[in-house]
């Protein structure tokens, strides 16, 4: 057994080792700060209610910012230029702007800003800083209440709390001025009241404090939204706890349920093809009029948008051929301009011209001559469709040397697989060019609410299903959020020191999965399943948010996403950690009987060296640019 610390010690360690990353990062140097930052100046500083000056700026202040980000060496490792600090006219360039999020962080942290109106614009950062620094200590005080509550001081001691108070990678992000720091301290207070519920039951004052919990998520970012439906979730399953096969009933009703609830049956959109926004899909339907197999592609009024990347693995075909591009079209009206594009490298090569369409196909079709040079090739439909309009689309396809233009295309099968030119039978690049395959939508009520609130296209999320879409994406993205969890700082751009350190953090985590795997074989019973459940539930959903963040961009860029959305899950992440660290240590030391060591204290040694190679690697770093 670990004698836990004295609750005053880790907060004390805590507050030390916050106030190393608020002041040893330089200024500007964490995701988006600058913008974030404007947000809470803007709160201190401008009159009237928020919905009047939120998308206004102002001049001096931006000046004042980019001046002390050139000062401070920003320009020289992030690849954006210089911006003009004497333009008038136009918004001087800090960043993207932020003033779209939801307020209570940024009121928050505008409070000291307050008191330091006309004094210098790096001191008014530090004092946001400090904000972020309170919220984190709250935080690490919060994980001593969930140590007691789990009864873990009995077994590891502070392992927790020092977790929290010492893991650099969440230290640097919970020190930073962003609405993250914020969305994690209040969904942490959240699955810690979720969790004293579970252990005490439900009374009026514990559900008061878990739905303020909730009033505090709502207010603060989009995603730590689910603390709603994960309360009612808990509740529900806390107050049938006694009737165990209601709660399963419960359980196995709401996973029938839910798909139902969330997805429309009737309506599908072609599989594979992806955009923007779900009110931006067609609809694969079932028609009389097709030319091959059984489904066409419905575009109703309104922007309609279809793309899909060709296969990385199929760009060496495409390199420097001779490509014909082409779809049937039908419908009523005349179209100004063509709905069909190729995206090669980022520009569109099929040419511009309108389409008269009657109510029988018509093949519109080009052959085009691609560079040598390929990264990126995406075949796209665009248009907006007049408010009495209806488009049909079927068969489209891309294939390589299709021989003389004189020669029609004919569709191999009914999936449009390949073209036959001919004799000349050619592979079509495009999948599902037939639209036969479907992929499921969100009913019409929950897409117009999931775009206004995340700009999320649900077609984003089923790319797991497609690999050679999603599976690169994924790959990145997986990749990116590792690194950043365990130690990339600033941007995302200052790794840890050494030569590949992230194979050790790869070994490490396959070794706390063995430890956790290991802590279920003695347990007979004595793991609550429902919380572990929950609290992973609530960490899975959080990670599925986190890795399709940047879903869907794969036709421009891929940008990556950070571990900084992973964080409102540290808790049950801390949880894995320090189980399958746990068990590890107690399997250490059956093997070593002579060794008398306290798991505690080698945990608290472990992080401090940590802490030492983090603060080497980001001081060795920003040393490096400006020298």
């Amino acid at each position: 057994m670990d004698k836990p610390f004295p609750t005053w010690l880790i907060l004390l360690i805590a507050a030390i080792n916050g106030l190393i990353y608020v002041f040893f990062v330089p200024p500007w140097e964490h995701n988006d700060e600058p913008g974030n930052f404007e947000y809470a100046w803007l709160f201190a500083n401008m009159e009237g209610k928020r919905e009047e000056w939120m998308w206004k700026s102002d001049q001096q202040m931006r000046r004042e910012v980019a001046a002390s980000m050139i000062e401070h060496g920003f320009f020289e490792h992030h690849p954006v230029g210089k911006p003009n600090l004497i333009l008038l006219e136009q918004e001087i360039w800090i960043g993207l702007k932020q003033t779209s999020g939801l307020p209570l962080y940024f009121w928050l942290a505008s409070l000291p800003l307050r008191f330091l109106k006309n004094m210098d614009i790096v001191l008014q950062l530090h004092a946001a800083r400090l904000v972020s620094w309170l919220l984190f200590c709250f935080t690490v005080y919060i994980s001593i209440l969930v140590n007691r509550e789990l009864d873990w001081e009995q077994k590891w001691g502070s392992s927790l709390p020092l977790l929290f108070a010492l893991f650099p990678s969440f230290v640097d992000k919970m020190t930073a001025v962003n609405d993250d720091v914020a969305a994690v301290a209040f969904f942490t207070l959240f699955l810690f009241l979720s969790i004293r519920i579970w252990s005490r039951g439900i009374t009026l004052l514990r559900v008061l404090g878990l739905f303020a919990s909730v009033g505090l998520c709502l207010f603060t970012k989009r995603n730590v939204w689910i603390s709603l439906p994960l309360s009612v979730l808990l509740l529900s399953l806390v107050l049938l706890r006694r009737w165990k096969p209601f709660q399963y009933s419960l359980a196995g009703l709401m996973l029938i349920l839910t798909p139902f609830t969330l997805f429309s049956v009737a309506d599908r959109t072609p599989a594979y093809f992806y955009a923007f926004a779900n009110q931006q899909l067609t609809k694969a339907v079932q028609a009389e009029q097709v030319v091959i197999g059984e489904r066409v592609a419905q575009l109703l009024p309104g922007y309609r948008l279809m793309y899909q990347p060709i296969a990385a693995d199929k760009l060496s075909s495409l390199k420097g051929r001779s490509a014909r591009v082409g779809v049937w079209v039908w419908g009523k009206g005349h179209l100004s301009s063509s709905p069909l594009r190729v995206l090669v490298n980022g520009e569109n090569l099929f040419p511009e011209g309108g389409v008269i369409l009657t109510d029988r196909p018509v093949l519109i079709q080009h052959t085009l001559q691609l560079p040598k040079k390929v990264d990126k090739v995406a075949v796209e439909v665009s248009l907006v469709v007049p408010e009495d309009g209806k488009l049909y689309l079927d068969c489209l396809f891309l294939v390589v040397d299709p021989g003389p233009v004189s020669a029609s295309p004919v569709p191999k099968d009914a999936a449009c697989s390949g073209m036959q030119f001919g004799n000349t039978l050619r592979e079509n690049f495009v999948k599902n060019g037939s639209f036969e395959r479907t992929w499921f939508r969100f009913r019409p009520w929950l897409e117009r609410w999931v775009d206004e609130k995340f700009s999320f296209s649900i077609t984003h999320l089923w790319a797991a299903f497609d690999p050679d879409v999603g599976l690169p994406y994924l790959r990145s993205a997986a990749k990116h959020v590792f690194e950043t969890f365990w130690g990339r700082f600033g941007w995302g751009s200052v790794p840890l020191r050494g030569a590949n350190p992230y194979v050790f953090f790869v070994f490490f985590a396959v070794l706390l999965g063995v430890g956790n795997f290991l802590s279920l074989l003695p347990s007979k019973g004595r793991i609550a399943w429902d919380l572990v459940l929950f609290l992973l539930g609530a960490a899975v959903v959080i990670l599925v948010m986190t890795l399709f963040r940047n879903g869907g961009n794969w036709i421009w860029y891929e940008a990556t996403p950070n571990a900084r959305y992973l964080m409102p899950a540290f808790l049950p992440l801390g949880l894995f950690i320090l189980n399958g660290w746990g068990q590890l240590v107690e399997l250490g030391l059956r093997f070593c009987k002579r060794c008398s060591v306290s798991g505690n204290w080698l945990w608290f040694g472990w992080l401090i060296g940590y802490n030492v190679w983090a603060l080497l690697s980001i001081w060795s770093y920003y040393v490096e640019i400006r020298s």
